[in-house]
């Protein structure tokens, strides 16, 4: 079964893994990575489909279940790198591994303040401008470091519409989740280009930890690591879930 919102990349599976979308994903923007995938696993990507967390947790058992994969590896995209970490801790039964691309990890230390004036900020230019002068704005954001999407992608995002795009926001918002909580029974992988800020950030509260979380970084990348270097992540990829 197939939402308008997922992609799998083939009929037939050999090593699949699972890639979940983050805020304003399509598919536009995993396909050079899928592409580079391909020859060593069957990637399906799914879009975060509406709902809250647990509803939108409900509805990837769901999708997974139509395809009887049994355990499998999963990565998550920034927004949907949470998720991830939200299902990894639901039901560890059906994830090998867990890799976050470019996610904050929500810790006992979380700014929580901070973060709400930000995503304040957000919903109110998500609420006041055009998609077009939104998307302006969002990359012109310093964790992006000045990479913007291709204009095709920009068009597809437009597509989505303001009333989803914000229900999306809100409803995923780190806000709402529980603070990261070691240990996992799987191991946790974190992915960061180096440009990205979230990799200091991160890097930094996970000094100490005796967890199974590893952090991995990419040079010349900022936060979208799939789009800036599609073929050193897929190797980095590789190599973690070998």
């Amino acid at each position: 079964m197939e939402s308008p919102r997922t992609k799998p990349a083939h009929v037939s599976i050999r090593n699949p893994v699972l890639i979940l979308g983050g805020f304003a994903s399509t598919t536009l923007d995993f396909d050079p990575l899928i592409q580079e995938m391909k020859s060593w696993c069957s990637p399906i990507c799914v879009l975060l489909p509406q709902g809250d967390i647990k509803g939108v947790q409900e509805k990837i058992f769901h999708f997974l279940e139509t395809f009887s994969l049994g355990a499998i590896p999963v990565i998550g995209y920034s927004m949907g790198g949470r998720i991830a970490l939200e299902l990894a801790r639901t039901t560890p039964q059906l994830f090998q591994k867990v890799i976050c691309l470019s996610s904050r990890v929500k810790l006992e230390s979380f700014d929580a303040l901070s973060r709400w004036e930000f995503e304040k900020k957000v919903v109110e230019k998500l609420s006041t401008l055009s998609l077009d002068r939104f998307f302006e704005w969002w990359y012109s954001l310093p964790l992006f470091g000045g990479f913007v999407p291709s204009k095709k992608s920009i068009e597809a995002k437009i597509a989505l519409g303001t009333s989803a795009l914000l229900e999306q926001f809100q409803n995923l918002s780190i806000l709402n989740q529980k603070p990261f909580n070691a240990p996992f029974v799987q191991p946790i992988h974190l992915i960061y280009g180096k440009k990205d800020p979230l990799f200091l950030e991160m890097q930094y509260c996970f000094k100490e930890s005796l967890q199974p979380i590893f952090l991995h970084n990419l040079d010349e990348s900022g936060h979208l690591v799939h789009l800036e270097q599609p073929c050193h992540l897929a190797r980095l990829l590789k190599k973690v879930l070998e």
